[in-house]
């Protein structure tokens, strides 16, 4: 699943948000990278993007048949966010419990 999303990447998503791809850890974490680019306060529009991100994660999962195989392994999930110098502004982490 990492290698097919990262055949895109960097892909620009909106005008403050670049994917920069995927991975997987040893430890079975699967990790997406973005960064965030353009805006005076990135902190704060983080919190937006958390909230949101665990607003909306179990209908993602109850909705797209892809992210079965995230539920059968109970796999954990990364969302890293960067600023432009690759310093990481947030980590939001996903658990089985946040999806099942």
């Amino acid at each position: 699943m990492a290698d097919n999303l990262n055949k895109s990447v960097p892909a620009q998503l909106d005008d403050h948000t670049t994917f920069l791809g995927a991975g997987v850890t040893e430890e079975n974490v699967f990790q997406y990278r973005y960064q965030i680019m353009n805006t005076p306060d990135p902190q704060s529009m983080m919190q937006a993007v958390e909230e949101q991100t665990r607003a909306n994660i179990r209908e993602a999962f109850r909705l797209n048949p892809d992210l079965k195989i995230f539920t059968a392994n109970d796999v954990k999930i990364d969302y890293i966010y960067t600023d432009s110098a690759g310093t990481i502004l947030k980590t939001i982490h996903i658990t089985p419990k946040d999806y099942k």
